[in-house]
Formats: C-alpha cells, structure tokens, sequence
C-alpha cells in the first residue's frame, strides 16, 4: 500500500512527490478480502492500519483528510488506486458495489461521495459502514467446447472446457432444439427442476456431467455459467451466447435374428481346445458357454457376461466378437 499526501485541506490529490509505503504482510486469498483501518466509527477518519495494530502504534499511517491510496504489486506496478485530482477533505468515498475489478485509474464514477457523518452513522448492514463489502456478482465468461458421449446405453456424458472466472455451471436437457425459458439471477436452481422446457441435470463447479436417458431420442444440452462466490445478488448467470449441443442416443439392442452356424472343435486336448465357427450376418458379439448336459441356460438381458461367470450351472468360456477362440 501506498499512500500519497495533500499537505492540509485544500488542493487536488496529485500522486507525485514524497510516497509513504505500508507493507501488507499477509496473504490474500484468491477473491478474498483484508480489512486495511480501523472498523470503529469515532470522530476521526479511520487510520489505515494492520490486523493488529492500534492507532497510537508508530507502524500506523493517518490519513489526514486529504490523501490518496494506491494498491502496488511487488514490482510497484500500479493496480487500484484512489485520489487523482479530487478533494477528499473531510468527506468520504463509498466504492460503488457494481465495482468487480480493480482500476489502476483513478475514476470518480466508481465512488459515491459520503459526508463522514453519514459514515460514522451507517447501520453495519449499509455499504457505506466501514467493512469490507462484497460485490455485486457479475456475470461470468461461459464454458466452451461441449463434448457429448454415450458409453453406457442409457446414460449420457458430457465434458466441457471451463470458463475463466466462473464460480459454477449449470445444465438444462431439452429435447426440442431450442430452450424457451433462460435461468434467473438470484434463483439458485436443483437437479430436477424445470427452466421452461428444459430439466436440470447438473449444477456445480465441474466440468462434467452425467445424464440418464431415453433410447432413440434427440437431446440438446445448454449450458450457463454463474457466479456465486465473494460477492452479493448472486447466483448471477451468464446468458448470452451459452453453450449449446446436441446428441441422438442410442436405440434399445434388438436380439440378432441370425445365429452363427458351422461350430467345429480341433486341437482338442486334455485341457483346452479350438473353436471355430461362421459369424451371424447381424449380430456383434459372442456368448459361448460351457456345461456338462444338454440343458440350455438363457442369458439375462442387459447383462455383461466375462469368461469364468455362471449362467446356472454353466460357465462363460467366451465372450466377444471374434469366431474363433482357444
């Protein structure tokens, strides 16, 4: 922190000449905030101090009701700053809530002027008492780059690239190409609720996502980025431009109507042998199994057998696409 001094009451802050440093010698979060004053309202502009230190302490600066304030990096590069060319005399400036960034330019737009009375008199819930208040939650940048997959026959997954500086993201189904209705700034939304013609299936900070589904349909995905982190009025969503896809999932697996044909064993020996046989013009995949009688044991639908799994009591000795096996 530095501060720069305009010797009594009268004349404009200008950031020249002598520069008083204060080292903060705490870390700051990402997105977090440290109180720099004293959070008391007496009859006197608050000095600016450390956590722990008090007014009468020799590591204190005292604005003395005309300076300005600057927020430098390690290499003294400028990036917030207070007081270009203004009076600050005996008056107050309250940063405006709609604020998000800082600025290494000084712009009166940015402040709302305050009497120091209406300071000392503030209720602690109104921006203007001396705290560190929150900002408005801005609208984020959104995702990008929506891939869509089906793995599993009824489920649906997603991965997208996330968005620079949004805290969430939330994700609407449809099975119309357009989604009628958009998410509402404050309204904090669950898997399973309605945004117009479109179903929440996922809200949080991931970049991935999951959908059960029918077979054989069309689903377009939109996604919307929000912000509901160190900040007020949130979640606030990202509208514009969301980001969209679409996938048509899979039919439901028919039975093949043709079975392979032409079953031959050679090699055969104590322990293993070879089989060969004739695929099916339809189907895409194999199921052999191995039992000691003649009764035929059926396999369960929707169910992924592997070699050494029962079906009664017979054994899986194959399972896959190949027509000839060991």
């Amino acid at each position: 922190m530095r501060l720069w001094s305009q010797s009594g009451s009268a004349g404009l802050i200008s950031f020249t000449g002598s520069i008083s440093t204060f080292t903060i010698n705490v870390s700051i979060p990402a997105q977090g905030s440290i109180l720099l004053g004293n959070p008391g309202n007496g009859s006197e502009v608050p000095y600016l101090n450390s956590v722990s230190a008090h007014q009468n302490n020799v590591s204190v600066i005292n604005f003395n009701g005309n300076d300005g304030l600057a927020l430098l990096d390690g290499n003294d590069n400028v990036i917030d700053l207070f007081g270009t060319g203004i009076n600050a005399a005996n008056v107050s400036y309250q940063r405006n809530l709609n604020v998000s960034n800082p600025n290494p330019n000084f712009q009166i737009n940015e402040w709302t002027v305050l009497s120091l009375n209406a300071v000392q008199t503030a209720l602690n819930s109104s921006a203007a008492f001396l705290l560190v208040h929150q900002v408005i939650c801005p609208a984020p940048d959104q995702a990008s780059n929506l891939q869509l997959t089906q793995t599993l026959t009824n489920t649906i997954q997603g991965t997208f690239n996330p968005s620079n500086n949004a805290d969430k993201y939330i994700v609407v189904r449809t099975t119309q190409a357009q989604l009628n209705a958009l998410p509402q700034n404050g309204v904090q939304y669950t898997v399973g609720q309605f945004i117009g013609n479109g179903t929440v299936v996922y809200q949080g900070p991931n970049t991935f996502f999951s959908s059960i589904v029918q077979p054989a349909t069309n689903y377009f995905f939109t996604i919307f980025s929000f912000r509901d982190n160190s900040c007020i009025g949130g979640p606030t969503y990202q509208t514009l431009s969301p980001l969209t896809s679409s996938i048509l999932s899979l039919p439901n697996c028919q039975a093949p109507l043709f079975q392979p044909n032409n079953l031959t064993f050679s090699s055969v020996g104590s322990s293993q042998m070879q089989l060969n046989f004739h695929k099916s013009i339809d189907a895409d995949a194999y199921l052999i199994v191995r039992y000691n009688n003649t009764t035929i044991y059926l396999p369960t639908y929707g169910v992924t057998y592997k070699r050494g799994h029962q079906i009664g009591p017979a054994t899986v000795a194959y399972f896959g696409s190949d027509t000839s096996f060991l």
